[in-house]
């Protein structure tokens, strides 16, 4: 970090009572992070915790499975080569996060100003299409755990926040600070040291004057009985091409471990 290199951060969202330091279930939402202090430039992609994979790398089962259950097998020893052969991108640091301890970070910069998409209610908080609000920590979460108008809404919701959070301070590292991880220390799991926070915050505070975010989407099927989602090659190419761009790698192929849905065989009269 010392030398300004582009960076990536796997963010995976979980939603659970208890601390996250012993967290061995699913992930319900993932957003990559790549940072780029050379073009002062974020990309957020967020993707669907039901894509399918066609197996997860790691794991003692060749089954095909949702991406959202790869930390489940073995944490991060399965969740990240999950992502970096779904991409064919490289993950330097993670970030396991508990979405009820997001708005105890939202308290601590004073909140959040956010501009919903659509009208709904959720949770006694009534919320405006097209109308700048401000968020506290409460507001904010009764607006990212509402499931109104499906998955990726959702999501949407989830990312506009995350960068309400870095506009609050002008600066993505925001997420990264060592006083507000102090604050919710049971509700982030991750490899970033403090020695490497002091440096993200002190080298990539540039970063968040060009913010990109996007997001990865697929066709709801059924595999094995069980409700996934499959995405399309340039679905996965175009999030590829993106990320390497911001991470100064050469333009490759994006990954091969989506779930390919098999063609159904012609009947012959």
């Amino acid at each position: 970090m010392d030398n300004k290199k582009p960076i990536s951060v796997l963010l995976m969202g979980v939603d659970t009572n208890t601390s996250v330091k012993n967290y061995q279930d699913e992930t319900k939402s993932m957003m990559i992070v790549t940072l780029n202090p050379r073009s002062n430039r974020t990309t957020i992609t967020s993707i669907p915790h039901d894509i399918a994979l066609k197996k997860i790398p790691g794991s003692d089962s060749t089954n095909p499975a949702t991406i959202g259950s790869a930390y489940a097998v073995k944490g991060t020893e399965t969740a990240i080569p999950s992502v970096e052969k779904l991409f064919n991108i490289p993950i330097d640091y993670y970030a396991l996060i508990n979405m009820r301890g997001i708005g105890k970070a939202i308290n601590k910069v004073g909140g959040v100003e956010v501009t919903p998409k659509t009208n709904f209610s959720s949770d006694g908080y009534s919320f405006e299409a097209d109308e700048q609000t401000h968020m506290d920590g409460e507001k904010a979460m009764a607006y990212i755990r509402s499931h109104v108008n499906g998955e990726a809404d959702r999501q949407s919701r989830q990312r506009q926040v995350l960068m309400g959070l870095v506009a609050k301070s002008k600066k993505i590292s925001t997420i990264f600070d060592q006083d507000l991880i102090d604050t919710i220390t049971k509700q982030v799991k991750t490899d970033l040291t403090f020695d490497r926070m002091k440096a993200l915050a002190k080298n990539y505070r540039s970063v968040g004057k060009k913010i990109t975010d996007d997001s990865v989407d697929g066709t709801e099927i059924k595999v094995d009985g069980e409700k996934m989602k499959a995405v399309d090659k340039s679905e996965l190419q175009h999030a590829t091409n993106i990320m390497r761009d911001n991470l100064d790698l050469d333009q490759k192929d994006t990954g091969n471990l989506e779930y390919v849905v098999k063609p159904t065989p012609k009947v012959v009269k």
